[in-house]
């Protein structure tokens, strides 16, 4: 990691950058060190993570999709900003982790590129809607990596995923006993993180969190408490939270 302004939060950089991500990502001077693992928010619910040689993504929406489907609507589902890299222009990738099926979490736009680009990357998705990964993501079962809370999924050599329950308004199982909505715990390094996806604050789920003790936590927080699960940031990271999900699109800013 390297050349920006850095500020230090709860043991955690945060480093103020002054190239495009573009440019940053494309720069392999600016990867993390051995030992530390970096993040960079891509809008809506989107990170890159990357530690040592690994770069995953998490509910990246790098098109257009939904502006698209919903174009001339109530709601057009605008940018509010264009994406900050477009799947066709990252130089490497090894997994994308999907927190559900809604198109700003599982983007055909982003998915399909980027399976056609890095045809050895897999796709971590929740086993309730395995068929519905196949479509958006345009890849065989072969290359999903299907999960369900409870498990503990090693999806890189020596990087975990244990998903968690989300409650995307309501905590829903299937009649298989899977949950189509999503948080993930992911353990590399001896650093855990956890993205919540679309959640609401449910009873138990800052238990659940917390056993895990997550150095850093990835929560939304727009429409006021539909997606507002920041009341227990304090309860269960032991050292930064970070907010998305916020006035991302013009609709969604409604």
């Amino acid at each position: 990691m390297s050349a920006g302004d850095v500020t230090t939060l709860g043991g955690v950089c945060v480093e103020t950058f002054h190239t495009s991500l573009r440019d940053r990502l494309l720069d392999p001077r600016s990867g993390p060190r051995i030992g530390e693992l970096t993040l960079h928010w891509l809008g809506q619910a989107g990170f890159v993570i990357e530690f040592d040689r690994f770069r995953m993504l998490i509910d990246p929406y790098l098109s257009d999709s939904l502006a698209e489907k919903y174009k001339g609507t109530k709601f057009p589902h605008t940018r509010m900003m264009a994406a900050p890299i477009l799947p066709d222009e990252l130089d490497r990738l090894d997994v994308v982790l999907c927190t559900h099926r809604h198109t700003d979490h599982m983007d055909p736009g982003t998915l399909q590129p980027l399976a056609r680009r890095f045809p050895r990357a897999r796709f971590v998705v929740p086993a309730a809607v395995v068929d519905e990964a196949v479509k958006q993501c345009g890849v065989g079962t072969d290359r999903l990596i299907a999960v369900n809370a409870g498990d503990r999924t090693e999806i890189l050599d020596g990087c975990f995923v244990s998903p968690i329950p989300s409650a995307h308004e309501t905590l829903d199982r299937d009649s298989n006993g899977n949950y189509p909505w999503l948080g993930y715990l992911i353990e590399v390094g001896g650093i855990r993180l956890y993205h919540s996806g679309d959640c609401i604050l449910y009873p138990g789920l800052a238990e659940a969190v917390a056993a895990h003790a997550p150095h850093v936590a990835l929560l939304p927080v727009n429409l006021g408490a539909m997606h507002s699960v920041a009341a227990m940031a304090c309860q269960v990271t032991s050292r930064l939270t970070k907010r998305w999900h916020w006035r991302v699109a013009a609709a969604l800013a409604r």
